[in-house]
């Protein structure tokens, strides 16, 4: 039985009895048997309704669910008339607290006690109008629980959506308060969201033109928080793509490093994959930019990364190392390609825009040997007071497995050895994190250093 028939039959069956019998609650009983029954015909679970009241112009239900409440709503009332009846359509139908639970997997969406009645005819034509059997459908305050790959995700919408069949198209529209809540990922986010659009049965199914205005959000999953974020996107066609670039701007990206003031454009083409044509931030007192393309099915997407202006004294407020400070500050590009399993930088540099100063004065240290310093002693020493004139390095490799590092500081500390010039080369080679832990990057530079000073004279 198609489903848009569904409520106009439900009525069509308790309407005799009303004719008959004045009784509202004569009708609502037998409206209140009748229901589940021809709800269970179609396949839906243990269908459970409570007939509220039962006018010639107005049914209230109350207390819908089905299945062990895997579909639950608090209140529906539609409206009618017998001559919209007698032409298959309802007036104006209003879902109020309507919550669904739901599973998501490699074959779609399966909420159990109506997976018999969808799928009851999968293999009939997409149709040509708007699958909706009334004047206008409106919900209010939804929401939804889905669980995929072992992870639960429970979504409100607060406010009213609006379907409004308009000859081939159904209108969707309506302002939302959206918030999206994950346990096992730690994931919250909250934002007000706009829809404005039509899905199309003009050309065989339902093709959507829609418009999404998300004027603030919010979100934070573990360490990583965004706020602020503030843009629109319009989706066209089957697949759906961006007939315009999508505009956002992000206030503000916090995990570890911090980014403000982003400005996000991107597209997305027939075959699903996403252009981010640009994307700029302010991170440590200078610039972040990326563009590149990603493709789902890729294993290999290329991600073009620049720096410019990055304060080095902000860059080493991040690293928390007391007594470490410097000025000047860096340029420097990364190509990054990355997919499932791999995140792999091809050629990367970095280097400064011009000469600065290296002071490493740890708290509590001992005092300084200038006449002879040794082991550590030399490092300590000819960071006291390091006059850089040129500052860089090189990465390449991958992030998630083997990784080289070449780094070169030249310049000299006036109060060490005369002011001998240093040039200070150091290479290590090995995982990404191990390097960035391991004590052989600290122990490697006094030798460096010396052989530096040694080559200098």
């Amino acid at each position: 039985m198609p489903a848009r028939r569904t409520w106009i039959i439900l009525a069509l069956v308790a309407l005799p009895f009303g004719a008959v019998v004045g009784s509202w609650a004569y009708r609502s009983a037998v409206l209140s048997w009748a229901l589940p029954r021809v709800a269970a015909e179609m396949g839906i679970r243990d269908p459970v309704v409570r007939v509220e009241s039962f006018g010639w112009r107005e049914v209230v239900l109350a207390d819908v669910r089905a299945g062990r409440g895997e579909v639950e709503i608090d209140r529906v009332a539609i409206d009618f008339t017998l001559g919209g009846l007698r032409r298959g359509r309802l007036g104006r139908v209003d879902v109020h607290g309507l919550r669904v639970d739901a599973e998501l997997g490699e074959e779609g969406i399966s909420i159990a006690p109506l997976d018999e009645w969808l799928a009851a005819d999968p293999d009939a034509p997409l149709p040509t109008a708007p699958p909706l059997a009334a004047r206008e459908v409106r919900l209010h305050d939804v929401h939804l629980e889905f669980s995929t790959g072992g992870d639960l995700y429970e979504i409100d919408l607060e406010g009213e959506l609006a379907f409004v069949p308009e000859g081939a198209q159904l209108a969707i529209r309506g302002p939302l308060l959206m918030r999206i809540e994950s346990g096992p990922l730690d994931l919250e986010a909250l934002g007000r969201v706009r829809l404005r659009g039509v899905l199309d049965y003009s050309a065989g199914g339902p093709t959507p033109d829609m418009r999404i205005d998300v004027e603030t959000f919010a979100a934070s999953m573990a360490d990583l928080v965004v706020e602020e974020v503030e843009g629109s996107l319009q989706l066209q066609g089957s697949p759906a793509v961006t007939p315009t670039p999508a505009r956002f701007t992000i206030g503000r990206i916090a995990s570890g490093a911090e980014l403000r003031d982003g400005q996000v454009s991107f597209r997305v083409d027939e075959a699903s994959r996403l252009h981010l044509d640009g994307a700029r931030f302010a991170v440590f007192g200078g610039t972040l930019r990326l563009s590149g393309a990603f493709d789902p099915e890729a294993q290999d997407n290329p991600v073009a990364v620049s720096l410019s202006g990055i304060d080095l004294q902000r860059l080493l407020d991040e690293a928390e190392v007391p007594g470490l400070a410097a000025t000047g500050s860096i340029d420097g590009r990364v190509a990054l390609r990355g997919g499932s399993e791999t995140l792999r930088i091809d050629d990367g540099g970095v280097a400064s825009k011009r000469g600065g100063w290296i002071r490493y004065r740890p708290p509590g240290a001992a005092p300084l040997d200038y006449d002879s310093p040794q082991g550590l002693d030399l490092v300590r020493t000819a960071l006291d007071n390091f006059e850089y004139t040129s500052l860089g390095g090189t990465l390449s490799g991958d992030l998630r497995g083997e990784m080289r590092i070449a780094l070169r500081i030249e310049g000299a500390n006036p109060d060490l050895y005369d002011g001998h010039p240093i040039k200070l080369d150091l290479n290590l080679n090995g995982p990404f994190l191990g390097l960035m832990r391991s004590s052989r990057t600290v122990t490697g530079i006094p030798d460096a250093i010396q052989r530096s000073i040694e080559e200098a004279d």
